[in-house]
Formats: structure tokens, sequence, C-alpha cells
């Protein structure tokens, strides 16, 4: 299961990088999933123990629901700083929600202070040894750093599995075109790297 990738006339199926780093890391996913319902118990605890005298199985549903809700949150609060993102990339002026402008002006501190030229913006990748596909979010000439490849993450944290993520991207065979069968070679780079935003660095 998973996200798949359909690239080319005739058609070939990739499966999403993230779709398999998720599959190797069930373990992980396990603890972080009991951590967010530790939590929730912790910052919920006056809430969760006046509906506990009325109704104790919606407090259980509260908890297994926690981990959940907080990974869509902050999913989509990612997803709309990745559009952004983009949109300013391509020279457009996009309303900035008042909850993501702290995002907004981190990032756009970093492309200032970095001096960043931007090479391509959510380009899709494949390979074809493995199986894989994925979009990476820029590849840039950053002052100082070369050719790089960058993923933006927003979360609390960067985990490991950042590293084999942008391990997958940068060893992509090559970066498919709009137009559904035009393949560039992927973009050498000097390195790659996890830019995450905060709402306030």
């Amino acid at each position: 299961g998973g996200r798949k990738y359909v690239w080319g006339n005739p058609t070939e199926t990739f499966d999403s990088v993230t779709s398999v780093l998720r599959v190797l890391n069930k373990p992980a996913l396990l603890g972080w999933a009991t951590r967010m319902c530790g939590e929730y118990v912790r910052d919920n605890f006056g809430t969760m123990a006046a509906v506990m005298r009325s109704d104790p199985q919606a407090v259980v549903q509260m908890v297994k629901q926690a981990p959940w809700s907080q990974r869509d949150a902050a999913a989509e609060r990612g997803t709309f700083v990745h559009a952004l993102a983009e949109a300013i990339t391509l020279g457009q002026t996009p309303r900035v929600p008042d909850a993501l402008k702290g995002y907004v002006s981190s990032w756009a501190a970093w492309r200032d202070d970095f001096a960043i030229e931007f090479v391509m913006a959510e380009a899709t990748g494949y390979n074809r040894a493995d199986g894989t596909a994925g979009t990476m979010d820029v590849i840039v000439k950053a002052k100082g750093l070369g050719t790089i490849l960058i993923d933006y993450k927003t979360g609390k944290d960067v985990y490991p599995d950042a590293a084999k993520q942008l391990t997958a991207y940068r060893t992509m065979e090559f970066v498919g075109m709009p137009d559904g069968v035009t393949e560039l070679p992927m973009p050498e780079v000097e390195g790659t790297y996890v830019l995450r935003l905060a709402e306030d660095d």
C-alpha cells in the first residue's frame, strides 16, 4: 500500500520514497503514537476528568484519536508552508494566513541569509533501479554551500529518517517534467540539508 507515482507513456508505477520509509520505520511510529497519547493526557487532564464522570468510553476515544489529530494538523501546516514557499519562489505574492506568517518569515530569512538561487522547486525524481519516486522541495545554489538539495520541515524536530529520504532523492536517475514524458538528468548536488522552519527562526 501507500502512495504511488505513475510516469511516462506507456506508464510505469513507482513507490513513494516516504511511503517506503514509513513501512521500514513502524517501530518508531508506535513509540511516537504512545508519546502523543501520554502528552494528550498530560495536557487535557482536567477536561478528561470532567468527561470521565459522564462517559468513560469517550475518554478512551479521545486518547486513541490524539496522535492522529496532531499528525493531521501538523501535516496540514507543513503542506501550506510548502505551497506558500513554492508560490513565492515562482514570483507570486500569496496571501499568508496569520498563523503561518512566522514560518514564511523564517523561510524568507533563510533565503536572504544564504543568497539562495533556486534551481528546481517541487520537482519529482524517479529511480527505475529501485522503483521509487519522490517530490523534492527545492534544489538551490546557496552561498558557501554550492548546489544543494533541501527538504523543508515544519515539525518539532528532525528525525534520522530525513537522511534516508534525502539520500533517496539525491540518487534519483531523472526528473520528470510536467508534460509527463520528458526526462531530465537528476542535477548533481554537493550536499543535502533539512531546513527546519519554526515560527520564530
